[in-house]
């Protein structure tokens, strides 16, 4: 046992050495190669409409914790009125002028939108339905805010 903790022991410090001894490859590197192609980075490398995309998400969280009574007819109301905004805005938007990346976050951004008022309509059509059998639900979700 000796013997082939002797010879482990000797290879640990064998390989220590061989790796001390390697110079350091960035001492000899080219001061080129730090210095980072400035007009490749002066490019914007993300969308035109990264800010409103943002700004959409920002300000729907903020609608959404002050309305966060789930089922409530004015939350309803008021997310539908952001959401209808949001898409005459952005049917505003000249989208032939984009780039790429603008109009993938264009489509995005207006399938989501869709999305959100169908999800709205869904929702309002269940509350109308459950409406007879919890007609308090409304003084609820008003005792709630």
């Amino acid at each position: 046992m000796a013997p082939l903790l002797t010879c482990a022991t000797l290879l640990v410090i064998t390989a220590a050495f061989a790796f001390a001894a390697e110079k350091n490859p960035a001492a000899s590197r080219p001061i080129a190669d730090y210095v980072p192609d400035v007009a490749a980075l002066a490019k914007p490398q993300s969308s035109e409409l990264r800010e409103l995309v943002e700004r959409f998400v920002g300000d729907r969280r903020e609608i959404e914790r002050f309305h966060s009574v789930p089922g409530s007819a004015v939350r309803s109301k008021r997310l539908r009125e952001f959401f209808t905004a949001w898409q005459t805005n952005l049917a505003a938007v000249d989208f032939e002028k984009l780039g790429t990346e603008g109009r993938i976050d264009a489509t995005l951004l207006r399938t989501r939108l869709t999305h959100e008022l169908r999800l709205l309509d869904r929702e309002d059509a269940r509350a109308k339905e459950m409406s007879s059998l919890l007609p308090f639900a409304e003084d609820v979700a008003r005792l709630l805010k």
